[in-house]
């Protein structure tokens, strides 16, 4: 709540960097056809990539929103 009442706190840029490797990782592991022939998989579809990530966005959103109202600690 102190975030509301004026305080201010430094804002940490080590989770956005911590999703943004993850994603990379992630797009890696599933569109390079070494890793799809390891695992017999099919690489993402342009539209079903952009499916997965508008059903995460919302819930990365709200966490970043609540984490800077209301601090864990």
């Amino acid at each position: 709540m102190s975030n509301l009442m004026g305080h201010r706190k430094p804002i940490s840029y080590a989770p956005a960097i911590g999703i943004g490797v993850l994603l990379v990782l992630q797009l890696l592991f599933s569109q390079w056809s070494v890793i799809n022939g390891l695992f017999d998989t099919a690489p993402l579809t342009p539209m079903q990539g952009l499916l997965a990530l508008a059903a995460g966005l919302p819930v990365i959103l709200w966490a970043l929103i609540r984490q800077r109202i209301d601090p864990i600690n």
